[in-house]
């Protein structure tokens, strides 16, 4: 069990804090004041520290910053009563795990300290331009138990409850499950902040992580194309025969239709192919790009059109050589790999440096090509 230190200049106060908490099975030390709390957690450092902000002398906050030159791995809670919005940024910044605002409940308490613990390995704080799914992402990776909420102004929050990295429930309003991690997923801001994972989650969701983030995405696209087709739609164009429209041709081409997941897929598949460049996938029967990503910038041509372009000049059947499945290039700087996919008219074109040979060049992408047969299927 952690040990705790507990500092506050309420002799009363203190001393029903830590029955509570020796109560609760942690081992419990404590001061009044800032001195007296260096002293002894030189001589016995604890695993996390709670402290009021108000102490008489020097505050909280002054023990915040002191605190790290005797017992560096020492997570700290801040009390209060009388916090200012300034009160917090700053404890925030010194590494406060929580703040919590006296009377609290011994539930909200325990949910502190525990978020304290888990903050062992960690960095607790405000980090900047991270979406919902680099968030989850993060967490799948990292394997961590914890439950993200997700706030919006004047409604309820919602919550993705993740155990060893993986998505076991989602609450969003009266919803549960897949349905509600779509609408949590659907969301275009709010504010992002985690805690423990609860312990009275009820699974709801059992499919891995990947599969399960590429099917909300996917699904959330089709719901969002449907919503935003006219009833009474009519054809945007029509093709006279099979032949794919000239790259370039801006006249007569389709506008591009931008598939989430199908980005999120082309992302993970050229940073998991040794070399890659770019990667992306094209609708050989629309003649659109689906998905792109271009992992590092250089003199070969990599844009979303160059990769469109070579996806139906190999796959489109200009090339009078029947229905290929697979062809690999040699350029005089890198190599080009093209599939045809399993399920739709759909092919994958990667493009790598050439300090890998062709047979690992292969080896690596049938590895991966499942992530985007998934989404063909």
């Amino acid at each position: 069990m952690a040990s705790l230190f507990i500092v506050d200049d309420d002799s009363q106060f203190r001393s029903a804090l830590t029955r509570e908490l020796e109560g609760r099975g942690f081992e419990v030390a404590s001061a009044s004041s800032v001195h007296s709390a260096l002293a002894a957690l030189a001589k016995q450092p604890a695993d996390v520290v709670l402290t009021d902000l108000r102490l008489g002398g020097p505050d909280g906050l002054d023990l915040l910053k002191l605190l790290p030159s005797v017992s560096r791995r020492t997570r700290t809670i801040l009390m209060s009563a009388h916090a200012t919005a300034r009160d917090h940024q700053i404890a925030t910044e010194l590494g406060a795990v929580d703040i919590l605002l006296k009377p609290f409940s011994p539930a909200a308490l325990l949910r502190s300290i525990q978020k304290a613990i888990d903050c062992e390995t960690g960095f607790q704080g405000t980090v900047h331009g991270l979406s919902l799914i680099d968030m989850a992402q993060m967490f799948h990776l990292s394997q961590r138990s914890v439950t993200i909420v997700v706030t919006h102004a004047d409604q309820p929050p919602s919550k993705i409850h993740f155990r060893r990295g993986e998505i076991i429930d989602a609450a969003h309003g009266s919803a549960s499950g897949c349905s509600a991690l779509r609408a949590i997923l659907a969301s275009s801001s709010g504010a992002l902040h985690t805690t423990s994972l609860e312990a009275d989650v009820v699974p709801t969701i059992d499919a891995p992580f990947d599969q399960l983030l590429l099917a909300s995405l996917t699904e959330l696209d089709e719901e969002q194309h449907e919503a935003r087709r006219p009833s009474d739609a009519q054809p945007l164009f029509e093709l006279e025969d099979d032949e794919p429209q000239a790259p370039g041709d801006s006249a007569q081409s389709p506008a591009p239709t931008r598939v989430p997941a199908v980005d999120a897929v082309c992302r993970r598949f050229s940073e998991s192919v040794d070399g890659a460049l770019a990667c992306a996938v094209v609708d050989l029967a629309a003649g659109v790009l689906l998905g792109h990503h271009q992992r590092r910038v250089g003199a070969v041509p990599l844009s979303e059109s160059a990769l469109t372009a070579t996806c139906l000049d190999l796959f489109g059947g200009r090339l009078a050589l029947g229905r290929l499945q697979e062809i690999q290039l040699t350029a005089s700087e890198h190599y080009i790999f093209g599939k045809r996919l399993a399920g739709r008219e759909w092919a994958l074109v990667l493009c790598t440096d050439r300090s890998i040979s062709i047979g690992l060049g292969w080896a690596q992408l049938r590895a991966q090509i499942g992530l985007v047969e998934s989404l063909a299927g």
